[in-house]
């Protein structure tokens, strides 16, 4: 690590350091050591769809390779993933390959995003959205089951 103050290089870009080093490992993150430890969102099948989201929250990601908005909410779907893990499920499922399940739920158009609660449709989001909008979808999910 570069002395306190001096410069260090990302992304081709040189930018000034913002906090001392030694303040570095007191961070959250870095002191659980969840620092680029990610849980990937389940992906499911036209056959496996109806196991998957038959018991507890599943929130599952209608998307495919070629959509722009849902490639911008994939990151998103990571990071809901680690952060509700055990909680909820979050899956995604591509509707190119598995068209049967997409055309079960009636979706339209993609990004979809839908909350089961033991195998039943509970929220219905359609296009790309906030993380925070997610969010408080599934943490008024969670309390209600609590």
């Amino acid at each position: 690590m570069p002395p306190k103050g001096e410069r260090y290089y990302r992304h081709s870009r040189v930018l000034p350091l913002r906090s001392a080093p030694e303040t570095w490992g007191t961070l959250p993150a870095l002191a659980s050591g969840t620092i680029g430890l990610m849980t990937e969102p389940l992906v499911v099948t036209d056959q496996t769809f109806d196991k998957t989201v038959g018991q507890g929250l599943v929130f599952v990601d209608f998307w495919a390779e070629w959509c722009g908005p849902c490639r911008m909410i994939a990151p998103i779907m990571k990071e809901l993933a680690a952060s509700y893990d055990g909680r909820i499920k979050i899956a995604k499922l591509d509707v190119d390959e598995n068209p049967k399940t997409a055309m079960k739920y009636r979706v339209m158009s993609i990004p979809t995003v839908i909350l089961f609660k033991d195998g039943e449709p509970v929220e219905v989001m359609v296009g790309a959205q906030p993380k925070r909008n997610f969010e408080m979808r599934l943490q008024k999910h969670l309390t209600t089951q609590a």
